[in-house]
């Protein structure tokens, strides 16, 4: 569907256009999305601070690809360090906030522009005004590029019905750049993938082709030669004019050709006709070219397009990895995250493994253990005490041996315990239902760590994280003022009062997520069918109409009719309804391009709520960019309601 003006059809305007009248609902809740921002960014400068916040620091400090994490995030500090400034840090990353809340809203009023304007705003609220997304888009962390990235990459692949390769492409890209800031993403390309292979490639619009030209959707007539082989011979032949060639007309109605060298055969056709030159012809409609059914070669290359889109990048980090650590991979951590993850409820006498791997076997019994991120980053943590590797910063926790002895405990763990790991990472789900993401703002003296805008000023921790300078030297080098955050009044706190109440709360976001997969689920599945005859009177022709009169008694051509008229043959009368009785439901070609729509953005929310949980840890903020996905599956997947099939829009 393309809106090209405001105005459509019978000069009704187009729901998604260009003026600002259509879109004041979403413009006053933009207006309250950037005053809370603008109060945020003048409440706390110059940012506020995480723990993981220093290790992107000291990488964008001094470059390399980190083992603890890809260095996407970092990339981005560095190519934004010329402004020694994180103040310009945390309004980048405001503005991506508030783009990803307009691609959400622009998404929906562009595949369902028949829907209201207050749909689409409440699907974009909770991204424009989710004070915890407006805390993370303060901080020094990757979660809101990440959300930006992966939301822009949907937008792409979802923004009309049918899929190209340039725009697929660009999804991959986008998705690709979303794996180099954090490595869960790597998990939505499969899905990627998958949607692919069940959407259609989107054919090309059907051509006007007028019967005479010598190759289909040029619009040239041939020579005047062949014009008068095909027009004279049917005359002379069949004494009428052919319908299947009619009289070529550059305008309708003008009975003009559409070349002044094709004048002599006019003549000599209205001659044979009988016809003067100025006779009125009727206006030929063109036959549209025969549509191509896209097959397996659109489909590769729409494939090829975006393995090679994702490939270079993740290819190109993974080379430069290799170059530092010595094998090639994009971090090098992923059997600590799994070890750590497993460690809980561990049981080491059931499980009973090797000597090299017993020493990473916790001290606590199994009922006191502690959250499985303290296993890695404690001073007592099993992994500082494996023979010949010492660890001095956070990257030697994940040195290959380390990491290797650590995975494979971490699976014979999993394979002697299937049921306990399953209860925990079923608790861990269980926490995304809490009513609060953080501590109660102000409760409690908050300087940095905690999900709350802080209320008090202190000290920020000055050790080495990455070698090569302190954490103190690195945020000195970088921002070139004072790193730690001020807490200025009133601004503060009125962001402190908001973050209070101005949030999606843990059972909402459980609803909006059954609400989403029901809603898919219910398109997704097949409504069962009731084919219903019609009867033969309700398509019954008119006796007045020239289909329904015999051969016999139709007119033929007259020597003053320029062409004779075939009327198509009348339909089948015993046309079989497959819809039931009073369905009106929409075509099922919109039914099911509106399920995979909405799928697509279903499917990547749930991997980014159930995949950290189930290889590394529960943390509010991972499912920080399945709140928009969760908004727009089930907006999307209603937008067959309001939706129409237009050609070229087969799914």
């Amino acid at each position: 569907m393309k809106v090209v003006s405001p105005e459509g059809k019978n000069g009704r305007v187009r729901p998604w256009a260009p003026s600002p009248g259509r879109h004041r609902l979403f413009l006053t809740v933009l207006l309250v999305a950037v005053a809370l921002r603008v109060l945020t960014v003048m409440g706390y400068p110059p940012v506020v601070w995480f723990e993981d916040s220093f290790d992107y620091v000291g990488v964008a400090e001094r470059p390399q690809p980190y083992a603890v994490r890809p260095s996407g995030y970092p990339l981005l500090l560095w190519l934004l360090r010329p402004l020694h400034s994180f103040a310009a840090v945390a309004i980048l990353q405001h503005l991506m906030g508030l783009a990803t809340g307009v691609t959400v809203y622009a998404l929906v009023r562009r595949r369902a522009p028949g829907a209201r304007a207050g749909w689409a705003v409440l699907a974009a609220a909770p991204v424009l005004l989710d004070a915890y997304q407006i805390f993370f888009e303060h901080t020094v962390l990757s979660d809101v590029p990440f959300t930006f990235l992966v939301v822009t990459a949907v937008a792409v692949v979802l923004w009309s019905p049918g899929i190209t390769p340039g725009r697929t492409a660009t999804a991959g890209l986008l998705l690709a750049v979303a794996t180099l800031t954090r490595s869960i993403g790597l998990v939505l390309l499969p899905l990627l993938a998958a949607h692919l292979l069940l959407t259609r490639p989107h054919p090309a619009p059907p051509t006007a082709v007028h019967p005479l030209t010598t190759r289909p959707g040029t619009g040239r007539f041939p020579s005047a030669r062949l014009l008068g082989a095909r027009l004279v011979p049917a005359r002379l032949l069949t004494g009428r004019l052919s319908t299947t060639h009619p009289l070529p007309t550059a305008r309708p109605g003008t009975g003009r050709f559409p070349s002044a060298r094709l004048r002599p055969v006019r003549l000599l056709a209205d001659r044979l006709l009988g016809t003067h030159a100025g006779a009125q012809t009727p206006a030929t409609p063109l036959r549209p070219a025969p549509a191509t059914r896209p097959g397996a070669r659109a489909l590769l290359t729409i494939l090829l397009a975006v393995t090679a889109a994702v490939g270079i990048p993740l290819g190109g980090y993974a080379v430069w990895y290799g170059t530092w650590h010595g094998t090639p991979a994009l971090n090098g951590g992923s059997g600590v995250w799994l070890w750590a993850r497993t460690m809980p409820f561990a049981d080491c006498r059931r499980i009973r493994p090797p000597e090299e791997e017993a020493v990473l076997c916790p001290p606590q019994p199994v009922g006191s253990r502690p959250a499985s991120p303290y296993f890695i980053w404690s001073d007592w943590s099993p992994l500082r005490r494996v023979p010949g590797h010492p660890v001095g910063t956070r990257a030697d926790l994940f040195q290959p041996e380390i990491d290797g002895l650590a995975g494979s405990l971490a699976r014979r763990a999993i394979t002697a315990q299937p049921l306990d790991y399953l209860r925990l990472v079923g608790t861990d789900l269980r926490r995304t239902l809490n009513w609060r993401r953080g501590p109660v703002p102000g409760a409690t003296p908050v300087v940095y760590n905690r999900y709350v805008f802080p209320n008090a000023e202190g000290p920020l921790p000055d050790e080495v994280r990455i070698p090569g300078g302190s954490i103190g030297e690195d945020l000195l080098s970088y921002g070139r003022e004072r790193p730690t955050t001020r807490v200025v009044e009133p601004a503060a706190g009125v962001m402190r009062a908001y973050q209070s109440f101005g949030f999606l709360p843990g059972p909402l976001f459980g609803a909006l997520s059954a609400v989403a997969l029901l809603v898919c689920a219910t398109r997704l599945i097949p409504r069962p069918r009731i084919s219903r005859q019609r009867t033969p009177d309700a398509r019954t022709p008119n006796p007045e109409s020239p289909s329904a009169r015999s051969p016999e008694t139709r007119p033929t051509a007259s020597r003053t009719s320029p062409a004779q008229v075939v009327d198509p043959p009348a339909p089948d009368t015993q046309h079989t309804d497959t819809r039931p009785p009073g369905d009106r439901s929409p075509d099922p070609r919109v039914r099911r391009r509106a399920a995979l729509a909405g799928a697509l953005p279903l499917a990547m929310a749930f991997a980014l709520i159930v995949g950290p949980v189930a290889v590394t840890a529960y943390d509010s903020r991972y499912w920080l960019p399945a709140i928009p996905l969760l908004c727009l599956a089930p907006a999307l997947t209603l937008a067959e309601r309001h939706s129409r099939t237009t050609p070229g829009d087969n799914p």
